[in-house]
This record gives C-alpha cells, structure tokens and sequence, in this order.
C-alpha cells in the first residue's frame, strides 16, 4: 500500500493497545474527507471525536506552534460555506531551465487562515503526498489535489449535504469509528505525534497511527447551522482536498462544478 499521509512506520518503544495507518480526530467535513481519501488508498483509518476542550499542555504546545504564527483566528460565516475551486492540471516541467514557481509566504499564511478557522479545514501531523495530483488555479497557484469523488449540490445548504455525503463514504469505505470515545490528549514519541491516548466509559486506550493523524480544528455546526448557497444549487463538482506543496494543512472544496 501507498503511504497516504506519512512516512513509512517506525519501530516504537511504547506500548499501544491498537494500531491502524490513519487517525482521523474531530467531526468536520475536512477530516471525513481525509478519512475517506485514505480510506480509499487501502489505509486502516480509524476515526474518533475531538474533545470539547484541550488541557494537555503537550497536546496545546503542539497545536500552538502549528498556529500560532497565523495570529488571531475568528471563524466567522464564510468559513462554514462549501469553497470552490477551479483549477486544470499543472503542465509537467520537464525543462530543468525552467522558472520554479516562486515562494510566497503571504499566500501560505491565508491559506493556512482558512483552512484552520473552518469545519472543512484539516491540519495532518505528517505532510501527505501519496495520491494527490498538481493542478493550476486561475489565480496561478499550484495546488495538490487529494479527488474524492463527484457529488451534487442541493438546492438549499450545499455544506450541510457536503457533510452528510462524505459521512455516508466514510461508512461505505469502512472507515473505523471510536464510538463513545474521544482523543483526550495526542501522544508524542522522538519529536513526532506517534498516536493519541482515547478516553471512552471503558477506560484509556492508546492508538498508535503509524502514518500519521489528521486533526479538525474546527468541529461542524448543527444541521441548521450551516448557510445556504443558492448560486450552487443543483451543480456538479468533484469533491477534493486541496493542499499547498509541502504543507500541513487541506481544506475540502468543490472542484470544477458543472
């Protein structure tokens, strides 16, 4: 199998009750959809909630320096509309000679912004590579495209619909879930998130994920509570996880619709 979001696994000195490929934490559509995707390149994913509230201090630190340099997050009404994208496959370069495409830090930043105040964000522990492919938006950003598959808008609350169709994937991919659980702290071994401690009414169980974990910082709102966007209704678009070269965070968005 094909590594789907990390590197190959590694011996551990610490002791784990289970061990799967992929853990996915949190309830938004941007880890359902990593979930899914990984899922789908043969990985054994196991899915668990997010606590209500984080107090591990190693769990904190963690999530603080992978955002503290964004500044202040607000999410505010935009961030739970379903994005779209349109993008065509990046051309291959096969002239060395060739102009790389420059760094830009200023994009990197927004983007991390939007992946991080919205359910439809996702933040991975290991930088995914295998299964995404390069592709040019008409802003002229190449992006790595995680597809997903082809899905619908409905005429009323496309987000909300987004959320339940990549539920209902999750569950025909045979994606595991922590029933009853949550992912009370992650667990840190050489420097790297090896796995993370679940607390259910059974006790603490360590999960180790050999490839890595996937985190929702935002969870998804009640039904009700995600916007209408009637400019989408009825349209067909490819669901994908979009990504910068090199990055830790993907946000879910509606490629191309039709």
């Amino acid at each position: 199998m094909q590594d789907p979001a990390g590197p190959d696994a590694r011996e551990s000195e610490l002791h784990w009750d289970d061990e799967v490929d992929v853990l996915c934490v949190g309830s938004g559509p941007g880890v359902l959809a990593h979930a899914v995707f990984s899922a789908a390149l043969g990985a054994d994913v196991l899915l668990v909630d997010a606590p209500t509230d984080v107090t591990d201090p190693e769990t904190l630190a963690y999530l603080g320096s992978m955002t503290d340099d964004l500044g202040p997050i607000s999410p505010v009404a935009a961030d739970l509309e379903a994005s779209v994208l349109r993008a065509e496959p990046a051309p291959i370069r096969t002239d060395p000679r060739a102009p790389i495409e420059p760094f830009i830090g200023p994009r990197l930043r927004e983007f991390a912004l939007r992946c991080v105040a919205s359910p439809f964000g996702v933040l991975y522990t290991e930088v995914p590579d295998a299964g995404r492919t390069a592709m040019r938006t008409e802003r002229g950003d190449t992006v790595q495209v995680a597809s997903i598959g082809a899905f619908r808008a409905g005429a009323d609350a496309p987000a909300a619909a987004l959320t339940a169709w990549l539920d209902e994937q999750a569950h025909a991919r045979g994606v595991g879930r922590a029933t009853d659980s949550v992912a009370q702290r992650l667990i840190f071994e050489n420097g790297r998130v090896a796995g993370a401690e679940l607390a259910g009414p059974s006790g603490s169980t360590l999960v180790r994920a050999a490839a890595g974990a996937a985190l929702s910082i935002r969870s998804a709102p009640d039904v009700g509570g995600w916007p209408g966007q009637a400019e989408l209704g009825e349209q067909t678009a490819d669901v994908a996880i979009v990504a910068l070269t090199a990055g830790r965070f993907g946000r879910v968005v509606l490629l191309n619709p039709r």
